[in-house]
Protein backbone atom coordinates (compact mmCIF):
# COMPACT_ATOMS: atom_id res chain seq x y z
CA UNK A 1 0.00 0.00 0.00
CA UNK A 2 1.11 3.54 -0.75
CA UNK A 3 0.28 6.27 1.75
CA UNK A 4 -0.55 9.61 0.15
CA UNK A 5 -1.72 13.01 1.32
CA UNK A 6 -4.65 14.28 -0.73
CA UNK A 7 -7.18 17.07 -0.49
CA UNK A 8 -10.62 15.95 0.71
CA UNK A 9 -13.40 18.23 -0.51
CA UNK A 10 -15.75 16.92 2.23
CA UNK A 11 -13.33 17.76 5.08
CA UNK A 12 -11.87 20.77 3.25
CA UNK A 13 -8.32 19.81 4.21
CA UNK A 14 -5.47 17.44 3.48
CA UNK A 15 -6.01 13.86 4.63
CA UNK A 16 -3.81 10.74 4.64
CA UNK A 17 -4.99 7.80 2.58
CA UNK A 18 -3.57 4.41 1.64
CA UNK A 19 -4.14 2.81 -1.76
CA UNK A 20 -2.79 -0.32 -3.42
CA UNK A 21 0.62 0.28 -5.05
CA UNK A 22 -0.62 -0.72 -8.49
CA UNK A 23 -3.19 2.11 -8.76
CA UNK A 24 -2.89 3.87 -12.11
CA UNK A 25 -6.04 6.03 -12.20
CA UNK A 26 -6.44 8.74 -9.57
CA UNK A 27 -8.66 8.76 -7.70
CA UNK A 28 -9.33 5.05 -7.92
CA UNK A 29 -12.95 4.03 -8.44
CA UNK A 30 -14.95 0.83 -8.26
CA UNK A 31 -12.94 -2.35 -7.73
CA UNK A 32 -9.69 -0.35 -7.71
CA UNK A 33 -10.93 1.64 -4.70
CA UNK A 34 -12.32 -1.35 -2.81
CA UNK A 35 -9.18 -1.63 -0.61
CA UNK A 36 -8.56 2.10 -0.18
CA UNK A 37 -8.13 3.42 3.35
CA UNK A 38 -8.80 6.93 4.60
CA UNK A 39 -7.12 7.48 7.97
CA UNK A 40 -9.63 10.21 8.84
CA UNK A 41 -12.60 7.84 8.66
CA UNK A 42 -14.34 7.65 12.00
CA UNK A 43 -12.02 10.22 13.60
CA UNK A 44 -12.88 13.51 11.93
CA UNK A 45 -14.95 12.15 9.05
CA UNK A 46 -18.16 10.14 9.19
CA UNK A 47 -17.55 8.68 5.76
CA UNK A 48 -21.17 9.16 4.75
CA UNK A 49 -20.05 10.46 1.38
CA UNK A 50 -16.46 9.84 0.42
CA UNK A 51 -15.75 12.12 -2.53
CA UNK A 52 -12.28 10.66 -2.98
CA UNK A 53 -13.00 6.93 -3.30
CA UNK A 54 -16.79 6.58 -3.46
CA UNK A 55 -16.53 3.67 -0.99
CA UNK A 56 -19.47 2.94 1.35
CA UNK A 57 -18.84 3.85 5.02
CA UNK A 58 -19.09 0.23 6.16
CA UNK A 59 -16.41 -0.85 3.69
CA UNK A 60 -14.12 2.06 4.65
CA UNK A 61 -14.44 1.13 8.34
CA UNK A 62 -13.49 -2.49 7.58
CA UNK A 63 -10.57 -1.34 5.39
CA UNK A 64 -9.28 0.98 8.12
CA UNK A 65 -9.55 -1.69 10.83
CA UNK A 66 -7.80 -4.27 8.62
CA UNK A 67 -4.99 -1.84 7.79
CA UNK A 68 -4.52 -0.96 11.47
CA UNK A 69 -4.34 -4.65 12.43
CA UNK A 70 -1.89 -5.39 9.64
CA UNK A 71 0.43 -2.50 10.48
CA UNK A 72 0.24 -2.93 14.26
CA UNK A 73 1.84 -6.37 13.88
CA UNK A 74 4.65 -4.86 11.82
CA UNK A 75 5.24 -2.09 14.34
CA UNK A 76 5.26 -4.55 17.25
CA UNK A 77 7.87 -6.69 15.49
CA UNK A 78 10.10 -3.64 14.91
CA UNK A 79 9.94 -2.64 18.59
CA UNK A 80 10.95 -6.09 19.88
Amino acid sequence: MDVRVVHCPACERAVRVAVPKDIIQWPPRGDAAADAVCFEHGATCTGELCPIFDVPPERMRVNLESFQQMTSGILEEEVQ
